[in-house]
């Protein structure tokens, strides 16, 4: 199976704008509202900055992590995006639901370590690819995608905490078309 969920904006947190065009206060901890920022986009064609989603979620002041459930009140109540949240421990795989969400057309944000060798710190990404033997995720630290094998994913990802965003690209974001081989139906590619 193979899926790709595109057109995908890969964007930077630390070089994004804010609505007040003053440099962002929380920048380098903005990788979950930049994750969201980016599903967002994908899903609903509305480009929302990650400053404006933390700003929302904790207050223009705040300045620190974002989490699972701010993420998923904000996506689920202003932007009408339902949300599946996972939450696991160390054994807990993600694969699976990466594949099946995406399959289905779904964006997955997942929490991976910052940290590997000390299994600290976290750091979200979007998923938006994947095949048998690889999946590539939108990493906002970077605004570059990063495809690794399936076995370095589940290394990295944080004890199975994952946000799936159930509700596919609207048509008018993507539509429908036939080109190599491969079907896209609102924005994914299945091959």
């Amino acid at each position: 199976m193979k899926a790709e969920l595109a057109p995908w904006p890969d964007w930077n947190q630390r070089t994004d704008g804010t609505g007040d065009g003053r440099p962002s206060e929380n920048a380098a901890n903005d990788c979950g509202p930049e994750a969201a920022a980016e599903c967002i986009k994908y899903i609903t064609g509305v480009e929302l900055q990650a400053d404006y989603i933390k700003d929302a979620m904790y207050g223009e002041d705040y300045v620190g992590y974002s989490d699972v459930p701010h993420l998923c009140a904000f996506l689920n109540g202003r932007c009408a995006i339902p949300t599946e949240s996972m939450a696991g421990d160390a054994s807990t795989l993600l694969r699976p639901v990466v594949q099946k969400a995406l399959g289905q057309g779904w964006p997955v944000i997942v929490l991976f370590f910052w940290d590997l060798s000390a299994l600290s710190g976290g750091h979200f990404c979007p998923v938006v690819a994947c095949d048998d033997q690889t999946m590539t995720r939108s990493n906002p630290w970077t605004g570059a995608r990063e495809r690794w094998s399936w076995l370095h994913f589940e290394m990295w990802q944080r004890e199975g905490t994952a946000i799936v965003c159930r509700r596919q690209r609207s048509l008018l974001s993507g539509g429908a078309i036939v080109a190599a081989g491969a079907v896209e139906q609102g924005g994914v590619r299945v091959h």
